[in-house]
C-alpha cells in the first residue's frame, strides 16, 4: 500500500534531531545539455532553509531567485542533497528544473515547483504531493517520465493517518485542454497497475480488522470504481457492513470518522467528488 514513504522518512528525521542545527548551508548542481541548475540553501535546525535557485543556459543566467518568492510554501528542503532534478518531462528536448521542497510537520507536505523554458524565460508550475511524495518513471517507455504518486486526499478522510491508504495516482506533465502547462491525471491508462493495487488492498484488509480497516477499504473500493466494477464495489461494501468491518475502533459514542451505513454514504459522496465514481 502507499502510505507516504517520503514523509515517513522526514518524520523520523524530525523525531531524531536534537535541538542544535542539523543542516549546514550548502549547494548542489545538476545539468542536462547546456542547462545548468544550482540549488543553494541556508542552515536549518532540522531542514535546509530559504532555498534559492540559479539556472544557466549556455553560460548565461536565465533565472536567479529565492524559491519563497516563487512559492510561499517552498521555504524548506527535506532532503537538500537530492532535492534538485534537471530532466526533460515533455519530450521537447529542453529540460525542466524541479525542486522538491517540504513544508514541515509530521504529515505534510511535499511541494515541487517545476520550471519550464518558454523561449524568453522560465515559467513555473507547482506540484503538490502532500504526504506521499512521488517518483519519476517512464512507465510507457516513450521517453517522457510520469509522476507516480498516490491520492493524498484520502489522508484522514475515513480513519487516522496510520490506517489510511492512498490509491495510485499517475500524472503526466504537459498541456491541458486549454493549452496551459499542467499535471494531468492519466491513471486510467494504467489499468494493470490499478488492478494489481486493488488486489493488494483486498489482501491487506483482513490484517487491519483488529485495528481499523476503513482506510484500506476506502482505497480498495476507489480502485474498483476506477476499474468500472461498480457492482463488485457495492457488493463488497454491503458485505463489509454485514461483517462489522465498518465499525469504529474509537471509544465513546461520537466517533471522529463515519461508521456503518453513514460510512458507505460518505465514502460514495467522497469518491464522486474526487472523480472515482461517476
Amino acid at each position: 500500500m502507499r502510505h507516504g514513504w517520503l514523509v515517513l522518512t522526514l518524520s523520523l528525521l524530525v523525531l531524531a534531531a536534537p535541538a542544535e542545527a542539523q543542516v549546514k548551508a550548502g549547494t548542489t548542481t545538476a545539468s542536462a545539455g547546456t542547462v545548468v541548475a544550482t540549488l543553494s540553501w541556508q542552515a536549518g535546525d532540522i531542514f535546509a532553509e530559504h532555498p534559492s535557485l540559479r539556472i544557466l543556459r549556455a553560460g548565461a543566467v536565465a533565472f536567479d531567485g529565492a524559491l519563497e518568492e516563487e512559492c510561499r510554501l517552498c521555504a524548506q528542503l527535506g532532503d537538500a542533497r537530492h532535492a534538485l532534478t534537471v530532466r526533460d518531462l515533455d519530450g521537447d528536448g529542453d529540460p525542466e528544473i524541479l525542486v522538491d521542497t517540504y513544508t514541515g510537520g509530521a504529515h505534510c507536505c511535499v511541494v515541487t515547483p517545476i520550471f519550464r523554458w518558454t523561449g524568453s524565460g522560465y515559467r513555473k508550475l507547482t506540484g503538490y504531493f502532500g504526504n506521499v511524495g512521488y517518483s519519476l518513471d517512464d512507465l510507457d517507455n516513450d521517453g517522457r517520465p510520469e509522476f507516480v504518486t498516490a491520492d493524498d486526499s484520502f489522508a484522514y478522510a475515513f480513519t487516522a493517518y496510520a490506517f489510511s491508504a492512498f490509491p495510485l495516482l499517475i500524472l503526466d506533465y504537459g498541456t491541458d485542454r486549454s493549452g496551459r502547462t499542467a499535471l494531468r491525471d492519466v491513471s486510467a491508462g494504467y489499468r494493470g497497475m490499478i488492478e494489481a493495487e486493488a488486489a493488494d488492498y483486498r489482501r491487506e484488509i483482513p490484517k487491519y480488522r483488529s485495528d481499523d480497516p476503513r482506510g484500506v477499504i476506502a482505497a480498495y473500493v476507489a480502485d474498483l470504481y476506477r476499474l468500472g466494477r461498480k457492482h463488485r464495489a457495492d457488493a463488497y461494501l454491503r458485505s463489509a457492513l454485514k461483517h462489522g468491518l465498518l465499525r469504529s475502533s474509537e471509544k465513546g459514542p461520537d466517533p471522529v470518522w463515519p461508521t456503518g451505513r453513514k460510512y458507505v454514504r460518505e465514502l460514495k459522496r467522497f469518491l464522486r467528488k474526487h472523480g472515482y465514481l461517476g
